[in-house]
C-alpha cells in the first residue's frame, strides 16, 4: 500500500468504518467537558488519565488505550494501559518501550508529530510494535505542551481501517488536554517533593523523616522485622559558625550530607532533624550491620570532610553517632529517637567522633 506524504504521517485510511452516535457533536463537546472537569478536580494523574481514554473509548471504536510516558533519566518509555476491550484500567507503570523509531511510540514522541496507521501489517517501518499483533489499527500524538513532550497517547483497534479523519482529530484534541493534565502532576510533585527537601542541604526534612519513620514503624510491628535509626551530630560545630562564620557552617553541613548521603543504601532514609543533627533510617538490619554502618559514616566523614575556611585555609569536621533499634530498645518512634539521643549523648561526652548503641 502506496503511503501518502502527509502532515500526519498516516497511512491511507481506505473507507470509514461504520459509527454509531456517539460521534455527534454534543456527545463530542460532553466528552471533552468531562476531560476538562477532571482536570480541574482534585483527582490524582492515574483518575485523570482513566478519565480521558474512558470518554475517548465513547467516542472512537478502541479495543486498546494507553499512555506512553517520558521519566527523566530513563531511555525508555513507561506504558500505561487505561484501557482494553471494553474495561477502564487504572493506570500503572508496564512495560517499557525504548525511546528510539524503533516503534511508534518513540518514533511520535521523537518526531513530535502524530502517527495513523490504518493498515498496521502494510507498515513496515518499524521493527517493535508495543500495542500488540493482534492490533490493526492504530493512532499516535504526542503529548506536548511549552515546547516539551511529556510522552504519547496511544489508541489501537483489532479491526483493520478502523479509525477515521474524525477520529483522528478528536485524538489530538484530547492529546492536548493528556499533556496539559501531565504538566500540572509534573508540577505538583515537584512542589511535593520541594516541601519534602531540606533547602540547604538537599537532603529529606524533618517533617519527612517522622512521617516515614512513623510508615517504617508500623510496616515492622506489622511483619515483625527489625529497624535502626541513627542520630548524627556534627562535633564542636558551634566553633565552626563562631570562628569562619555561618556561610562557612552552611558548607560544612552541605559537605557532610553528600558524605552521609554517598554512604548509604538508596533503600535508606537521610533527613536533616535540626541545625547540625541528621538521621538515618536503616530498614530491616541487624545489630552488627547497623554498628558497622554507622561506623563506616564516622570513619568516612573524619576522612573526607575538609572543606574551604574562605580564609585561604581548610576546616575539617566529624561527627558523632548514636544508635538505637527497633523493636529491641523501643517499642515505638517516640522511645526509639530518645534512645538514639541518649546512644549521642554517650558518645559526645566519651569523646565525640565516635559511634555509641
Amino acid at each position: 500500500m502506496k503511503l501518502k506524504s502527509r502532515d500526519e504521517d498516516r497511512l491511507a485510511p481506505g473507507p470509514p468504518a461504520a459509527r454509531g452516535p456517539s460521534t455527534g457533536g454534543r456527545d463530542l463537546l460532553r466528552s471533552l467537558l468531562e476531560i476538562a472537569s477532571a482536570l480541574t478536580s482534585k483527582e490524582d494523574l492515574p483518575g485523570v488519565l482513566g478519565t480521558i481514554t474512558r470518554e475517548l473509548s465513547l467516542l472512537v471504536p478502541i479495543d486498546q488505550a494507553s499512555f506512553a510516558l517520558a521519566e527523566e533519566g530513563s531511555p525508555d518509555l513507561s506504558v500505561r494501559l487505561t484501557y482494553s476491550r471494553g474495561v477502564a484500567l487504572v493506570p500503572s507503570e508496564g512495560r517499557r518501550v525504548p525511546l528510539d523509531i524503533s516503534n511508534p511510540f518513540g518514533w511520535v514522541f521523537l518526531n513530535r508529530r502524530p502517527l495513523w496507521r490504518n493498515d498496521m501489517e502494510a507498515d513496515l517501518r518499524f521493527t517493535e510494535n508495543p500495542a500488540g499483533d493482534e492490533m490493526k489499527s492504530e493512532m499516535v500524538v504526542p503529548l506536548t505542551t511549552h515546547g516539551s513532550t511529556l510522552g504519547t497517547l496511544n489508541l489501537a483497534s483489532a479491526t483493520s481501517r478502523a479509525f477515521t479523519e474524525a477520529d483522528f482529530e478528536i485524538l489530538q484534541r484530547c492529546g492536548q488536554l493528556a499533556a496539559v493534565a501531565l504538566e500540572n502532576n509534573n508540577l505538583l510533585q515537584r512542589a511535593r517533593d520541594l516541601s519534602l527537601v531540606d533547602s540547604l542541604t538537599g537532603i529529606y526534612n524533618h517533617r519527612h523523616f517522622e512521617n516515614v519513620l512513623k510508615a517504617e514503624i508500623s510496616r515492622a510491628r506489622r511483619h515483625s522485622r527489625t529497624l535502626a535509626l541513627f542520630m548524627i551530630d556534627v562535633d564542636n560545630f558551634k566553633r565552626v559558625n563562631d570562628t569562619f562564620g555561618h556561610p562557612i557552617g552552611d558548607v560544612v553541613l552541605k559537605g557532610i550530607a553528600g558524605i552521609l548521603r554517598t554512604g548509604l543504601r538508596g533503600s535508606d532514609l537521610l533527613a536533616r532533624y535540626g541545625g547540625e543533627e541528621f538521621v538515618v533510617v536503616l530498614q530491616e538490619t541487624d545489630r552488627e550491620s547497623s554498628r558497622g554502618v554507622a561506623e563506616k559514616l564516622c570513619r568516612e566523614v573524619e576522612e573526607k570532610a575538609c572543606f574551604p575556611d574562605g580564609r585561604g585555609g581548610q576546616v575539617r569536621a566529624t561527627v558523632s553517632l548514636g544508635v538505637a533499634f527497633y523493636p529491641l530498645d523501643a517499642g515505638n518512634g517516640e522511645e526509639l529517637v530518645a534512645r538514639a539521643d541518649q546512644a549521642l549523648y554517650r558518645a559526645k561526652t566519651s569523646g565525640k567522633n565516635r559511634v555509641s548503641l
